[in-house]
């Protein structure tokens, strides 16, 4: 039995359908599929097509012929069904293993028009045997479940490679996507991570990692205008504000690749009291301890 649950607000669901996907595509049938999915027998989240999604996403992928592994991981509010604030925790973007992966065997996966649908850090998986990656990310969203209903999403929220020879170059890293214009003129990317914030109106937002810091502060610069100074990665966690208005904290990625970073942090004096029987525990409850400590919510 789990303690924790699935959801995802009405309003965001509609914001993806008028953004992301096209309407046809039944958005709600595949939440319920997320919240079942830890499940015995339910292990499938329905995948859909390039050409499922609302444009410029749709023009853009179609557009680059060596594109393989599209993915979104939906944004999910994860609760205790109680009335608690809530924490955005911002990733960068989906990314599926690569097409060669062992991962894909015996699945009937057309990679350069299929794409996979899922939920950051693989968290719609079975949390009570949970393996891979999910062992040492669950101890990070637990703990910080402990206090806060979670909305965790991703920046960019499409997520492909184009293939270059022998190498693969993912979507984060191509300038002509990350600045993606809507119809209107405006970062597609910012349009709907504004509209995420103002429907889900988030107490806090913690970005995970270098690339989700800088991608944020960029979205910031060409949402509101306001530039920032990003601080070096030092023993301390670093703090900014979206939109001069709601605190954010920047910390290091749970992911074992970065643990130089946030090895700085957690060997940080003004921590020696907070223990934790992973890394990820012990990072969440420092990121506990300065927001009680300063109040941010």
């Amino acid at each position: 039995m789990t303690d924790h649950l699935f959801s995802i607000h009405k309003e965001v669901l509609e914001m993806l359908q008028e953004k992301l996907f096209l309407p046809n595509v039944d958005l709600a049938h595949t939440y319920k599929q997320i919240s079942s999915y830890h499940l015995p027998g339910n292990q499938i989240i329905k995948a859909t097509k390039i050409e499922a999604l609302q444009e410029p996403f749709r023009s853009f992928v179609h557009s680059h012929s060596s594109r393989t592994t599209l993915a979104v991981d939906l944004p999910v509010l994860i609760s205790r069904n109680s009335n608690r604030p809530i924490a955005m925790i911002c990733a960068m973007d989906a990314l599926p293993p690569i097409p060669e992966s062992n991962f894909w065997e015996g699945k009937k996966v057309n990679h350069s028009m299929d794409v996979g649908l899922g939920v950051p850090f693989s968290l719609v998986d079975d949390w009570t045997i949970p393996r891979g990656s999910l062992f040492s990310n669950l101890a990070f969203f637990k703990e910080m479940l402990q206090h806060f209903d979670l909305y965790i999403t991703d920046i960019y929220k499409l997520f492909f490679r184009l293939s270059s020879g022998n190498k693969y170059i993912n979507s984060n890293s191509i300038n002509d996507y990350t600045q993606l214009q809507n119809i209107d003129g405006k970062n597609v990317h910012a349009s709907i991570l504004e509209a995420e914030i103002d429907i889900v109106q988030p107490k806090l937002i913690i970005t995970l990692g270098s690339a989700s810091r800088a991608a944020l502060a960029l979205l910031t610069k060409q949402s509101h205008n306001t530039k920032l100074q990003l601080q070096a990665w030092n023993e301390n966690l670093q703090q900014y504000l979206w939109n001069s208005q709601i605190p954010w904290i920047a910390s290091p990625h749970i992911s074992n690749a970065a643990n130089g970073t946030k090895k700085l942090l957690l060997q940080n004096s003004n921590y020696n009291h907070i223990n934790g029987q992973y890394a990820n525990e012990r990072l969440a409850r420092i990121i506990i301890h300065e927001i009680k400590q300063q109040k941010l919510i």
